[in-house]
């Protein structure tokens, strides 16, 4: 993928643009990794805040804006949306050093075509309202944004996050639309037939309903929308079935997939987590 793609824009010469820029090539040479990571190093501000942190952010900046230019001359840059995240923040009071100290509450920046444009999400802290160790009240959890992050844009599940987070957490409204590699005009997104993807007992099903009796077909489909086959075919009577994917499971690896349902000349998909 690297080397089928190139930047298409300059890139400065700091370690955070080199990242960027070669996620840049990643993508617009189709590898397919649904998550990168990039690591900037330096916010550990005990001392000399406002230079370092002007810097940093700086070159941050920058480096993001290089980015997203990059992958639009492609018309990839509202496929990809970033997010920052940390460790720990900082308190709001400046220290003998001219910086400031570990803190519980922190900022998370989020940038991406994919969002309900430009603003503050949440209540913006309260400075005269610090706890007994001088940290500032948080107004968003930030398992919140991960929680929307997962089902919003990587389409996972709702009972899987809920599940892995430890908890049904606030999702929020950054406008995100889950929209997985199927996404043609003969896909249904009405309520006219009923689909889900149920987990239990270590076990993935797809149940559906029908009205009438009819002939049911469900295909099993990659992240890179590459068709993997049919998985089950049979001809059911009106009322609830599920279809087991166990068996066909063992042979992929485990990950995201989307299943396609395929009934009276009509298809149906939804994301699905298959696993050993």
């Amino acid at each position: 993928a690297y080397v089928v793609a190139t930047n298409d824009v300059s890139y400065e010469k700091n370690n955070i643009a080199k990242q960027f820029a070669l996620i840049a090539r990643l993508i617009k040479g189709n590898l397919g990794t649904k998550i990168f990571m990039v690591t900037l190093d330096g916010f550990d501000t005990h001392a000399d805040q406002p230079n370092r942190h002007k810097k940093l952010m700086g070159n941050f900046t920058r480096a993001i804006s290089n980015f997203y230019a990059d992958l639009a001359v492609q018309n990839r840059d509202s496929d990809v949306l970033t997010m920052t995240i940390s460790e720990f923040g900082r308190r709001s009071k400046e220290n003998a050093s001219n910086g400031t100290d570990h803190g519980a509450a922190s900022t998370m920046l989020l940038f991406g075509e994919g969002l309900n444009g430009n603003g503050f999400v949440g209540n913006h802290p309260d400075l005269s309202n610090l706890d007994s160790n001088g940290n500032m009240d948080f107004t968003t959890d930030f398992r919140d944004v991960y929680a929307t992050i997962l089902e919003k844009w990587l389409c996972i599940d709702s009972s899987i996050v809920d599940n892995v987070l430890l908890n049904n957490y606030n999702r929020a409204d950054l406008g995100l639309r889950c929209s997985s590699v199927i996404d043609d005009d003969s896909d249904i997104a009405d309520g006219s037939f009923k689909h889900y993807p149920v987990y239990g007992n270590e076990t993935v099903y797809v149940e559906f309903v029908l009205s009438r009796a009819m002939e049911v077909e469900v295909q099993l489909v990659n992240i890179l929308g590459q068709n993997i086959g049919i998985i089950h075919k049979e001809r059911y009577l009106q009322g609830t079935h599920r279809v087991n994917l166990n068996p066909q499971a063992r042979r992929y690896t485990p990950g995201h997939y989307i299943y396609r349902i395929f009934v009276e000349g009509k298809s149906y998909s939804k994301s699905i987590i298959l696993a050993k």
